[in-house]
């Protein structure tokens, strides 16, 4: 299982959703299944949106195939000390999503093999 946050510069819940749907069907051979557990507005910063979902994967995670799963997001990401979660930025890292709506995001990844 891994957890996906999504910052969007949008400005309504169907919006982000639209986002989070593309962010799905570009991860559709990697996953078998998804939950949304957050869409609303990011209290930090006005005209973006806060989505986390967590997936469900097609078999055990090593770090290789948790970079092969980044890749298909964003071009760029850092990854923590202990290398179970990772981040991207527009911002901080010149990261290009792929939707140009998605200015932020984070990755947790529970189980590594």
């Amino acid at each position: 299982m891994f957890q996906l946050s999504l910052f969007t510069e949008c400005n309504t819940n169907t919006e982000a959703l639209s986002v989070l749907n593309e962010v799905i069907r570009r991860l559709s051979d990697e996953v078998t299944s998804f939950n949304l557990i957050e869409n609303e507005p990011y209290w930090k910063v006005d005209g973006w949106f806060k989505t986390t979902c967590n997936f469900e994967s097609i078999g055990p995670f090593d770090y290789h195939r948790a970079e092969k799963i980044l890749r298909l997001i964003s071009d760029k990401w850092l990854w923590d000390k202990g290398k179970t979660s990772a981040h991207s930025s527009v911002k901080e890292m010149s990261a290009v999503f792929c939707d140009p709506m998605i200015q932020f995001s984070t990755c947790w990844f529970e189980d590594f093999e």
